[in-house]
């Protein structure tokens, strides 16, 4: 069964038109047909449910009459953070946040994660930044280097000279679902103080990357924390 999308959306900014965007949403949508309900009487209304609050829930369509689930199976890649902020938009909300998602302040900090635990002090993990809107997001491994891996584990107070680019597929598991991938084709020298400030691209740049390429290091501690 595909796991069903919700999002919460967050500080309240009236907008009384549904955008174009939209529109795309409406024509694009594909939903599960379990649980669903009768009540809704004009077709592409959109309503959030099961949430906590009224600005966060399971995305609902109607459809023909009836409320309907988008299923992230259903759309496969094609739904994103995007994707949520139409739906945001349309509920007259200024921006959105996958459920379950970790959040993160100081833009440009890294933490290692292996799986879903933060691994940053064993020195070792999949790498992620956080993004400027508060979520942690992954770096796609194209073109990962040991110089890159350097200024990751500079960065975490790590040895720099005894790193490791890890760039096989899966080394730590796969960022989250609806993570965004931040940076692709990282190219540092090796002597920067932060991975974001050595040449990449952002994911604003057409980046064609899977979680499955996640970028990870293996950081060596200093000598004497080695015993």
């Amino acid at each position: 069964m595909s796991r069903r999308l919700a999002v919460a959306c967050l500080v309240v900014l009236m907008i009384s038109a549904l955008s174009s965007e939209g529109f795309v949403l409406k024509q694009r949508r594909e939903t599960s047909s379990e649980n669903q309900d009768v009540g809704c009487d004009q077709d592409g209304n959109v309503k959030l449910e099961g949430g906590r609050n009224t600005y966060e829930g399971k995305v609902r369509v109607c459809v023909n009459g009836e409320w309907k689930h988008i299923c992230i199976g259903s759309l496969g890649s094609d739904w994103n953070m995007k994707h949520g902020q139409v739906v945001c938009r349309y509920l007259n909300y200024s921006t959105t946040v996958p459920e379950d998602q970790k959040e993160c302040t100081n833009e440009g900090n890294v933490q290692l994660v292996t799986g879903s635990e933060v691994s940053t002090a064993q020195g070792r993990g999949r790498v992620e930044i956080c993004s400027s809107i508060g979520l942690w997001g992954t770096i796609c491994n194209d073109e990962w280097s040991s110089e890159d891996a350097r200024v990751v584990c500079r960065a975490l107070g790590f040895n720099a000279t005894g790193h490791i680019a890890v760039t096989e597929v899966d080394s730590f598991g796969p960022g989250e679902e609806l993570a965004s991938i931040l940076m692709s084709e990282v190219h540092c020298s090796g002597n920067e103080t932060s991975i974001t400030r050595c040449p990449h691209r952002t994911n604003g740049e057409n980046i064609v990357c899977d979680h499955i390429e996640d970028a990870g290091v293996v950081c060596v501690m200093e000598s004497n924390e080695r015993g």
